[in-house]
Protein backbone atom coordinates (compact mmCIF):
# COMPACT_ATOMS: atom_id res chain seq x y z
CA UNK A 1 0.00 0.00 0.00
CA UNK A 2 1.18 3.47 -0.69
CA UNK A 3 2.01 5.82 2.14
CA UNK A 4 -0.58 8.33 0.92
CA UNK A 5 -3.37 5.74 1.11
CA UNK A 6 -2.34 4.71 4.62
CA UNK A 7 -2.19 8.36 5.69
CA UNK A 8 -5.69 8.93 4.24
CA UNK A 9 -7.11 5.93 6.08
CA UNK A 10 -5.60 7.05 9.39
CA UNK A 11 -6.97 10.54 8.84
CA UNK A 12 -10.44 9.16 8.07
CA UNK A 13 -10.41 7.02 11.21
CA UNK A 14 -9.38 10.03 13.30
CA UNK A 15 -12.17 12.11 11.73
CA UNK A 16 -14.76 9.45 12.64
CA UNK A 17 -13.46 9.27 16.23
CA UNK A 18 -13.53 13.07 16.45
CA UNK A 19 -17.11 13.17 15.14
CA UNK A 20 -18.32 10.53 17.58
CA UNK A 21 -16.71 12.26 20.57
CA UNK A 22 -18.02 15.73 19.64
CA UNK A 23 -21.63 15.05 18.80
CA UNK A 24 -23.06 17.91 20.87
CA UNK A 25 -25.41 20.26 19.05
CA UNK A 26 -24.70 23.98 19.10
CA UNK A 27 -26.26 27.17 17.77
CA UNK A 28 -24.27 29.27 15.31
CA UNK A 29 -24.90 33.01 14.98
CA UNK A 30 -23.37 34.75 11.97
CA UNK A 31 -24.51 38.32 11.32
CA UNK A 32 -28.24 37.98 10.70
CA UNK A 33 -28.34 34.20 10.39
CA UNK A 34 -28.88 31.72 13.14
CA UNK A 35 -28.27 28.02 12.63
CA UNK A 36 -29.66 25.88 15.43
CA UNK A 37 -28.83 22.30 16.32
CA UNK A 38 -25.64 22.10 14.22
CA UNK A 39 -23.29 19.27 15.20
CA UNK A 40 -20.15 20.69 16.79
CA UNK A 41 -17.87 18.28 14.91
CA UNK A 42 -19.35 19.35 11.58
CA UNK A 43 -18.88 23.02 12.44
CA UNK A 44 -15.24 22.47 13.45
CA UNK A 45 -14.46 20.40 10.34
CA UNK A 46 -16.12 23.04 8.12
CA UNK A 47 -14.02 25.76 9.78
CA UNK A 48 -10.84 23.75 9.15
CA UNK A 49 -11.83 23.23 5.50
CA UNK A 50 -12.60 26.94 5.04
CA UNK A 51 -9.26 27.86 6.56
CA UNK A 52 -7.48 25.46 4.22
CA UNK A 53 -9.21 26.85 1.14
CA UNK A 54 -8.57 30.44 2.24
CA UNK A 55 -4.86 29.66 2.56
CA UNK A 56 -4.79 27.98 -0.84
CA UNK A 57 -6.53 30.92 -2.50
CA UNK A 58 -4.19 33.37 -0.77
CA UNK A 59 -1.01 31.49 -1.69
CA UNK A 60 -1.96 30.39 -5.23
CA UNK A 61 -0.45 33.48 -6.98
CA UNK A 62 2.86 32.93 -5.15
CA UNK A 63 2.84 29.25 -6.10
CA UNK A 64 2.10 30.17 -9.72
CA UNK A 65 5.01 32.65 -9.80
CA UNK A 66 7.37 30.11 -8.28
CA UNK A 67 6.36 27.50 -10.86
CA UNK A 68 6.97 29.89 -13.75
CA UNK A 69 10.32 30.93 -12.27
CA UNK A 70 11.22 27.26 -11.85
CA UNK A 71 10.44 26.63 -15.55
CA UNK A 72 12.63 29.58 -16.60
CA UNK A 73 15.51 28.38 -14.42
CA UNK A 74 15.16 24.83 -15.72
CA UNK A 75 15.34 26.13 -19.29
CA UNK A 76 18.41 28.24 -18.47
CA UNK A 77 19.98 25.25 -16.74
CA UNK A 78 19.47 23.06 -19.81
CA UNK A 79 21.10 25.73 -22.01
CA UNK A 80 24.06 25.91 -19.63
CA UNK A 81 24.32 22.10 -19.59
CA UNK A 82 24.48 22.08 -23.38
CA UNK A 83 27.21 24.75 -23.36
CA UNK A 84 29.16 22.81 -20.73
CA UNK A 85 28.90 19.62 -22.79
CA UNK A 86 30.17 21.49 -25.87
CA UNK A 87 33.09 22.95 -23.91
CA UNK A 88 33.97 19.56 -22.43
CA UNK A 89 33.83 17.96 -25.90
CA UNK A 90 36.11 20.67 -27.28
CA UNK A 91 38.58 20.23 -24.42
CA UNK A 92 38.55 16.46 -24.90
CA UNK A 93 39.28 16.83 -28.60
CA UNK A 94 42.15 19.21 -27.80
CA UNK A 95 43.54 16.70 -25.29
CA UNK A 96 43.42 14.00 -27.96
CA UNK A 97 45.52 16.20 -30.26
CA UNK A 98 48.12 16.90 -27.58
CA UNK A 99 48.62 13.93 -25.30
CA UNK A 100 50.73 15.86 -22.81
CA UNK A 101 48.45 18.86 -22.86
CA UNK A 102 51.19 21.08 -24.41
CA UNK A 103 50.99 22.18 -27.99
CA UNK A 104 54.30 21.99 -29.71
CA UNK A 105 55.05 24.47 -32.44
CA UNK A 106 56.06 23.33 -35.92
CA UNK A 107 59.69 22.46 -36.06
CA UNK A 108 61.92 23.89 -38.76
CA UNK A 109 63.77 21.41 -40.89
CA UNK A 110 67.05 23.10 -39.97
CA UNK A 111 66.39 23.02 -36.26
CA UNK A 112 68.71 20.97 -34.17
CA UNK A 113 69.22 20.76 -30.46
CA UNK A 114 72.94 20.89 -31.03
CA UNK A 115 73.13 24.10 -33.12
CA UNK A 116 75.15 25.79 -30.42
CA UNK A 117 78.04 23.39 -30.74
Amino acid sequence: MSALLIFGLILAILAVIFTLQNSAEITINLFFWEIQNAPMALVILCCIALGYFAAVIYLYPKIWNLKSENKKLAKANSVLDEKLAAIQARLKSEEDDHPLGIEMGKMDENFSLFNDL
